[in-house]
């Protein structure tokens, strides 16, 4: 098996949270970003319903430039011009 890159996925051995400077947000980040519960961020990567994710073994994360797509791609009524 291979290591995991604990520098690109933004974590140290032993520590499950994402980096502040980190592109990746572990789930604890998206839920205080998204003022969301961790039960609703688990039943929508059950769903296939929330943003996309990564998971790494046990590590699950998101990508911030997914989760601003999906947000974008979420977005009802006129954009500003």
């Amino acid at each position: 098996m291979g290591n995991i890159d604990h520098q690109q996925l933004g974590t140290s051995p032993g520590n499950d949270n994402a980096a502040p400077d980190s592109p990746f947000l572990d789930e604890k980040r998206l839920c205080a970003e998204l003022a969301i519960s961790s039960v609703t961020a688990t039943k929508w990567r059950a769903q296939a319903k929330g943003p996309p994710f990564i998971k790494v073994g046990r590590l699950v994360r998101y990508r911030r430039s997914d989760l601003e797509a999906w947000l974008a791609s979420r977005t009802v009524g006129k954009l500003a011009s």
